[in-house]
């Protein structure tokens, strides 16, 4: 469903991505993983268009989307719903408009109409009635969790997630992976994280960028298990930090 072919992209002749190839197929959850600076969010704005490559193709369904004039862009971003990894809310408007704005900006739903939707969604994340709520009064959890309704309130075929559990206590990281796992089956996940020890639970394939580059990139258990040194050496050190940060909490 989404093809990157030897995708780079540089910012200020700085290098962030170099000849980056992989897919995420239909109806899977892929989750991209790396150090700090590896690129991942950049991949994640490069595949809904946020950014466009400097090389290479990225493909939605077969369509080169860095093509593609503006109008058709924003038809094809339709089908994609993002979670940026700080939840990007509207700090003046209420969890409500929040979740409502895309609907208000994409289709011709009546207000009762978008209200229902929104309700629905805020249900579906677990955060029923708090329509009212201003972002500032939530916890980092919940405030992703309605970056998640947000996202997911056109029904997009394709669900990216920045960083979802970044910043979580473990209960949270747990509750947001449960909702994901929830998501699963009705849509086509693209995951951008560094939580090794939740990865598993959701992952169908995985990928490992480093030095720019995507290092490794398969089914899950094969790439945690892979004998790639650059590989090995991120989870074991992911892992340490991962027990460390366990004992400290």
């Amino acid at each position: 469903m989404i093809w990157l072919d030897r995708v780079s992209k540089s910012f200020g002749g700085h290098p962030v991505l170099t000849d980056v190839t992989f897919h995420v197929e239909r109806g899977l959850t892929t989750v991209v993983m790396g150090p700090s600076g590896a690129g991942k969010s950049v991949l994640a704005r490069l595949v809904v268009g946020l950014h466009r490559p400097d090389s290479g193709r990225v493909l939605i369904d077969g369509t080169d989307i860095g093509l593609l004039p503006d109008a058709d862009l924003r038809a094809v971003r339709r089908r994609i719903g993002m979670c940026f990894q700080d939840g990007a809310l509207f700090n003046s408007m209420s969890v409500g408009e929040n979740v409502a704005f895309p609907l208000r900006r994409h289709t011709r739903l009546s207000e009762k109409q978008i209200w229902t939707a929104v309700a629905a969604k805020l249900e579906q994340v677990g955060l029923p009635g708090t329509e009212n709520r201003l972002p500032e009064e939530l916890s980092g959890g919940m405030r992703k969790r309605v970056g998640i309704a947000r996202a997911i309130a056109l029904d997009p075929d394709i669900l990216i997630l920045d960083e979802p559990t970044s910043g979580l206590d473990p209960l949270m990281a747990d509750a947001i992976d449960e909702l994901i796992f929830a998501m699963k089956p009705h849509r086509t996940l693209l995951i951008i994280s560094h939580d090794v020890t939740n990865v598993l639970a959701v992952a169908d394939r995985l990928g490992v960028l480093s030095g720019h580059e995507m290092v490794a990139f398969g089914p899950a258990a094969e790439v945690i298990r892979s004998p790639i040194q650059i590989v090995r050496r991120f989870f074991e050190r992911a892992t340490r930090t991962a027990a460390l940060g366990t004992l400290g909490s």
